[in-house]
């Protein structure tokens, strides 16, 4: 096996093996709401699911979908910056070839386009934007044309999560820490989206790298 596909082969490992820690976490709590949940019916639109719960049921709900998001997003991050080091540590020993605009933007530092220098500062880029970047650049460095779907409903409800995600973790008043019955009864949807779009990653990162000598 050449340098270049025992370089690739770890990270496959490497990847395969955080994901299944990151991601036990947060489907342990989708099952807890599952469980919870299986039992109670909305009776109307509205957002009445809370409502029709009592006081023990509703904090439990609330409770475990909030550990939920938390966890799923620690899983989010903790994979999308595997992808990004692993790139990053590719470029630093050779193994990858990449602009430095691009290893900028991986290291979220500041990148001067007229000396082509990559700056000391931090640049932070976004949620969205790491997300991006991270999918992309890790199927290109494999030579993987894959793409992360966005056209479906599980980019919209994985939207939804984020934008929940940010309301449970700075509230600005007591509602802003409730979450909405469409959140608690969609969101393993969101999780699906995300678990599946990095399993098609590695499907096919791991095919293109059978292609090699």
């Amino acid at each position: 096996m050449n340098t270049h596909k025992k370089y690739f082969t770890k990270i496959l490992v490497k990847f395969s093996t955080m994901s299944d820690l990151l991601f036990f976490d947060a489907i342990e709590c989708v099952k807890l709401v599952s469980n919870l949940t299986s039992a109670i019916e909305s009776k109307e639109n509205n957002d009445k699911f809370n409502m029709a719960l009592n006081q023990e049921e509703f904090k439990k709900i609330q409770f475990y979908s909030r550990s939920f998001i938390r966890n799923f997003f620690a899983y989010v991050e903790g994979i999308t910056s595997l992808m990004r080091d692993s790139i990053i540590e590719g470029s630093s020993n050779g193994v990858i070839h990449l602009k430095n605009e691009t290893i900028a933007k991986l290291q979220e530092k500041e990148f001067d386009s007229t000396t082509n220098i990559i700056g000391t500062k931090s640049k932070y880029n976004s949620f969205k934007e790491n997300l991006d970047i991270s999918f992309r650049q890790f199927a290109n460095a494999f030579g993987s044309g894959y793409k992360l779907d966005k056209s479906d409903e599980g980019w919209q409800i994985f939207n939804d999560l984020l934008s929940a995600r940010h309301q449970i973790t700075h509230p600005k008043n007591p509602e802003g820490y409730i979450l909405e019955e469409k959140i608690i009864k969609n969101m393993h949807k969101g999780a699906l989206w995300f678990i599946e779009s990095t399993r098609e990653l590695i499907n096919s990162c791991a095919a293109e790298l059978d292609k090699s000598p």
